[in-house]
C-alpha cells in the first residue's frame, strides 16, 4: 500500500495514478520480476509523462541491468527536462560518455526549431548584417530530446519507436562521421534505416548501383558537360572534388532555366548542373552551389537522398526533367516496399524521411560555405534556389528576400510540409540562411576554415 506523503491533496489525478504504478514497479522489482517492473514504470509514464522520478528510477534500473543504451535514453530525458540536473549528468557520463559530451557541446548550438517546445523570435539583428562585421551575439542554450524532434508519434507507437531507434540500423552509417555535418544528421539516418521496408528500398538501389543503363535513364535531356564551352564550371568541380578529397563524378549539363541541380547515384556518381545556375549565380554563389553538391559525396548520403525521393514522391512546381526522370526511376525500382506496412507506420516513416532531409540540407550548406568562404554569396545563392527560373533568380536581392521572413520565428520557418522541397521552400531557405550564419560565427567553422 502506498505510503501517505501528506501531499495527496496537492497532487493531480494523473500524478497519483502514476505514483501507484511506480509503487507497483518497485514491488515487482523487489520480487525479481524485472520485465513486469519496467512495464509498470512505463505505465506510470503513460499516465503522467512529466513524472521525472520515473525516468530516474528507470535509468538506474537499466544501468543496474547493464542495458546502457536504455539507461542513457532515460538520463537524456531528465537532462532535456532540466539541464541543471547534475545527478542526471553524472549518470549519463557513467553509461554513455559520448552522448554526454555531445549534449554538452549542444549547449552552445544555434536555436533549433526542430524541438517542438522551443520558441525563439527572429529579430533584425539575427538576419541583418550578413557579410558585414557582426557584434558577438548571445548564444541560445539548446536542450536536445531523443524522440520529440519533428516527430509526433501516436501514443501507442511511442515505445515501439523508441525500440526501433535503439535497434541496430539496417545499413550502418559511415564509420568516419564528417565533422561539419549538421547535428542529428547521422542520428536521423539511422532512424530512417530502422523503419519497416526501408532496408528493402536500400537493397534495391544497391542492386542497381552498377547498372549504368538504368541510371542513364535518369539523365533525361542532359548532355555531357562541354569542358571547352563551360571550362570554368568544369575546372571548379575538379578543384572542389580535390578540395574535399572525393572521386570526380561524371559531369552533365541540363539545358534548363531552373536553379536546382541533380545528383544521380550509382557507380560512378553523376552530377547534372543547369544552365540556369550558370547564368544566374555569381562566381562565389556558383562555388557555394557546386560545393554543397560535392558535400553530399563527402557525407556519403546519396542512398538516403534517393530513399527520400522514393518515399516522399514530391512533385515541386519547378522540377527539372532530370529530377523527374530520377524520381520515376527510383519509385519504380522501389515499387512494393510498403506492402504490408500499416498506414500509421508509413506516415511515421515519411515524417522521419522529411526530418532527415531537412538536416541533410543544412549539412550540405556547411560544406558549401567551406568551399566558398563567402557568407553573403552563399546566403544569396540559397535564396536564388527558391526562384522558379534563372531570370527571377538573377533579379533577386538578399535584403528583399530576408525582409519577407525576418519577423518569423525559426520554428515557423522550418515547419514545412513533407511534400515541400527544403531547397525550394522560401521559408526553409530563410531558416537555412539563419543556421548558416550562426555556424559561420562558431568556433567549429573558424577551426575548419582556418579563419
Amino acid at each position: 500500500m502506498p505510503q501517505d506523503n501528506g501531499l495527496d491533496e496537492e497532487m493531480s489525478v494523473e500524478r497519483k495514478t502514476a505514483e501507484m504504478s511506480l509503487d507497483k514497479a518497485k514491488e515487482e522489482l523487489a520480487r525479481g520480476r524485472h520485465d513486469d517492473a519496467i512495464e509498470h514504470a512505463r505505465e506510470a509514464l503513460r499516465q503522467d509523462s512529466t513524472h521525472l522520478d520515473v525516468h530516474r528510477w528507470l535509468a538506474q534500473l537499466y544501468e543496474d541491468m547493464d542495458e546502457l543504451v536504455r539507461s542513457s535514453r532515460e538520463y537524456q530525458e531528465l537532462i532535456a527536462a532540466n539541464s541543471d540536473d547534475e545527478q542526471a549528468w553524472e549518470g549519463l557520463r557513467r553509461v554513455d560518455k559520448d552522448a554526454a559530451e555531445r549534449l554538452e557541446r549542444l549547449h552552445d548550438i544555434a536555436p533549433d526549431p526542430f524541438v517542438a517546445e522551443r520558441e525563439h523570435a527572429v529579430d533584425d539583428d539575427m538576419f541583418g548584417a550578413i557579410g558585414e562585421d557582426e557584434e558577438e551575439e548571445e548564444e541560445e542554450e539548446y536542450e536536445e530530446t531523443q524522440a520529440d524532434a519533428v516527430l509526433e508519434a501516436p501514443e501507442d507507437e511511442t515505445e515501439e519507436l523508441a525500440q526501433e531507434i535503439e535497434a541496430e540500423p539496417a545499413t550502418a552509417p559511415p564509420t568516419g562521421q564528417v565533422p561539419w555535418a549538421f547535428e542529428q544528421d547521422y542520428e536521423f539516418r539511422q532512424r530512417l534505416m530502422a523503419r519497416p521496408g526501408i532496408s528493402e528500398v536500400a537493397n534495391s538501389f544497391a542492386d542497381m548501383a552498377d547498372d549504368y543503363d538504368a541510371w542513364e535513364t535518369a539523365l533525361a535531356g542532359c548532355a555531357h558537360l562541354d569542358r571547352q564551352r563551360h571550362s570554368e564550371a568544369a575546372e571548379l568541380i575538379e578543384e572542389l572534388t580535390e578540395f574535399f578529397g572525393v572521386p570526380a563524378p561524371e559531369l552533365f549539363m541540363a539545358p534548363e532555366r531552373r536553379m536546382i541541380p541533380t545528383v544521380v547515384g550509382g557507380d560512378p556518381v553523376r552530377i547534372a548542373i543547369t544552365t540556369g545556375m550558370l547564368n544566374a549565380l555569381s562566381p562565389a554563389g556558383l562555388r557555394f552551389a557546386i560545393g554543397r553538391l560535392i558535400a553530399h559525396l563527402v557525407l556519403e548520403d546519396l542512398m538516403y537522398q534517393h530513399i527520400v525521393i522514393a518515399v516522399l514522391q514530391r512533385s515541386p512546381v519547378s522540377v527539372t526533367d532530370c529530377e523527374e526522370a530520377l524520381s520515376d526511376l527510383l519509385v519504380r525500382t522501389a515499387l512494393g516496399w510498403d506492402v504490408g506496412v500499416s498506414r500509421d507506420e508509413l506516415e511515421l516513416t515519411r515524417k522521419i524521411a522529411h526530418a532527415w532531409h531537412q538536416r541533410a540540407v543544412l549539412s550540405a550548406d556547411r560544406g558549401g560555405l567551406l568551399a566558398c568562404r563567402d557568407l553573403e554569396a552563399a546566403s544569396l545563392a540559397i535564396a536564388q534556389g527558391t526562384a522558379r527560373d534563372s531570370d527571377k533568380a538573377a533579379e533577386m536581392a538578399l535584403d528583399d528576400f530576408i525582409a519577407e521572413y525576418k519577423d518569423q520565428a525559426p520554428q515557423q520557418l522550418s515547419a514545412i510540409d513533407q511534400k515541400e522541397d527544403p531547397l525550394r521552400s522560401g521559408a526553409y531557405s530563410a531558416y537555412r540562411i539563419l543556421m548558416l550564419r550562426w555556424w559561420a560565427d562558431s568556433d567549429e567553422y573558424r577551426q575548419l576554415s582556418g579563419t
